[in-house]
């Protein structure tokens, strides 16, 4: 028997989602994280059970990319996302993640449920039912940073990341490249980038 292919199922739960409307504003930034991630996302992000937001990723390429353009789209609505890694054994040809069952998604619930025990963490690891510790001390520093964050700094790093130069992420926000590099290296930018693409090459070794 060859080796069964693992997948990474994301799922974020909204803090407190009862004080905030979660409404039309959620569904623009899930179809913009859609149309952004579309070469990697199996199955579209969507808001589940009222208050979660469900997606299933068949590369992990992005996956550090994704975790954090999602609490930037929704900013600044406060997410514990649970990430799990294994197989999806029913389902596997649905459109919908609800559809779908297996380790992946029970590591997912795994992970969700560890984040409401673990004070302070926002971000959590599961491979297979067991804690990926690296990644989970590694993201506790990242999420530590970006708690941090103001709204320009969030909007600043978008930008440089998504346009490349400071010149022009500058024109976009209609300020100084040196506006936006000072964001940047407030918000520890450089230091973050670093941090995620070790987590995408932890990921990348095991799935």
């Amino acid at each position: 028997m060859g080796v069964k292919k693992k997948y990474l199922v994301l799922t974020a739960d909204i803090v407190e989602s009862r004080s905030h409307k979660l409404g039309e504003g959620i569904d623009n930034a899930l179809s913009w994280l859609n149309e952004r991630f579309a070469d990697v996302i199996m199955t579209h992000l969507d808001l589940y059970r009222g208050d979660e937001i469900q997606g299933v990723l068949k590369k992990p390429e992005k996956i550090a990319a994704l975790i954090r353009l999602l609490r930037f789209s929704l900013y600044p609505l406060t997410l514990r996302m649970g990430i799990g890694m294994g197989g999806i054994e029913r389902g596997l040809n649905e459109e919908y993640s609800w559809k779908m069952d297996g380790s992946s998604f029970h590591s997912a619930r795994q992970a969700l449920e560890a984040l409401k025990r673990e004070k302070g963490q926002a971000t959590f690891f599961v491979y297979e039912n067991e804690p990926v510790e690296s990644l989970n001390v590694v993201h506790l520093l990242i999420d530590a940073i970006e708690k941090g964050w103001t709204e320009k700094q969030w909007v600043a790093v978008e930008t440089y990341e998504r346009l490349g130069t400071f010149d022009l992420a500058g024109e976009e926000l209609n300020i100084s490249p040196q506006s936006v590099h000072r964001r940047c290296q407030a918000a520890r930018w450089k230091e973050i980038f670093l941090a995620e693409e070790y987590v995408n090459k932890v990921i990348k070794e095991k799935v």
